[in-house]
This record gives C-alpha cells, sequence and structure tokens, in this order.
C-alpha cells in the first residue's frame, strides 16, 4: 500500500502542479488578452490623436497660407501706396517747376514791357487821337492832332534811376 498512497500522492502532485499551470496560464491568457485590448485601445487613441493632429496640421497650413496671401496684399497695397504718394510728389514737383517757370516767364516779359514801356505808350498816345477822329468823323490830317499836347513820359533808362526829374516827348 506505500506504493499506492505514494503513487496516489504523486498523482495528486502532478495533478496540483497541472491544475496551477493550467490556472497559471489562464491567468497569463487573461492578462494578455487585456493588456492586448489596452494596446488596440491605445492604439486607437493614437490614431485618433494623429488624424487630429493631421486635421490641425491643415488647418494651420492653410491659415499660414492665408496668413500669407494676406501679407503679400499687405505689400502689394503698401507698395501702391508709396507709388501713388511719389506720383503725388512727383505731381507736385512738376507743378512747382512749371510755377516757378510761369513767374520766371512773367517777369521777362515784365522785364521787356518796362524797357519797352515808352515805345508802347507812344504808340497807344498816337493812335488816340486817331480813334478820336474816327468816332468823331474828323478827318485825321486835320488840325485836331495838333490840338492836342505832345505826350509826357518820364524817361525810364535815365542815368540815376526811374528817371522821373524831367518829362519826355513821346513825339519827336
Amino acid at each position: 500500500m506505500l506504493g499506492a498512497g505514494q503513487a496516489a500522492l504523486k498523482a495528486y502532485d502532478r495533478a496540483v502542479k497541472v491544475t496551477a499551470e493550467r490556472e497559471r496560464y489562464r491567468t497569463d491568457r487573461d492578462n494578455f488578452r487585456t493588456k492586448f485590448k489596452i494596446s488596440e485601445s491605445q492604439l486607437q487613441e493614437t490614431d485618433a490623436e494623429v488624424e487630429r493632429l493631421k486635421k490641425e496640421l491643415v488647418e494651420a497650413k492653410a491659415a499660414a497660407a492665408t496668413t500669407e496671401a494676406e501679407m503679400e496684399k499687405m505689400k502689394v497695397e503698401e507698395k501702391k501706396k508709396l507709388q501713388e504718394a511719389d506720383a503725388i510728389g512727383y505731381e507736385a514737383g512738376i507743378k512747382r517747376a512749371a510755377l516757378e517757370y510761369t513767374q520766371m516767364a512773367h517777369r521777362m516779359v515784365n522785364d521787356e514791357l518796362e524797357t519797352r514801356l515808352p515805345e508802347f505808350f507812344e504808340l497807344g498816345y498816337a493812335a488816340g487821337p486817331e480813334a478820336m477822329a474816327e468816332v468823331l468823323a474828323v478827318e485825321t490830317d486835320t488840325k485836331f492832332r495838333q490840338q492836342i499836347p505832345p505826350p509826357a513820359v518820364f524817361g525810364m533808362e535815365e542815368e540815376g534811376g526811374m528817371g522821373l526829374d524831367r518829362p519826355v516827348n513821346l513825339l519827336k
């Protein structure tokens, strides 16, 4: 009997070992399944995060492109404003130069008129009696013109300035 008791004890030990191994395998399998489910869940979350980040990247690129387009538009507008300001300045310079040239031309004409004033006055004075004679229907060759005194114009080209000290006879 001793052999049968030892065999039963051995069989019991083996059965306990097998049961323990089976339980360990079952626990390992359950742990593996749990870890696999957790890993799969993390993988799905990571995939979702990657997709979300890709969307954010696309949005950020679109925002950057929009910002870049706005910056380019602002640069073009600024360049246009500078060109308009330059054009206005250029036009103002042209107007200023035209005004200076006009003033210079007026000065030159006035100076020339001042030097020729006695001649113009003489011509105007001589034309005056003729016009009056025509209006009055008087012949210009009559004594009408002789009755008008000669014009007195002060010499402008005399020495000592304007020459206002004595009159000049223009009908010489």
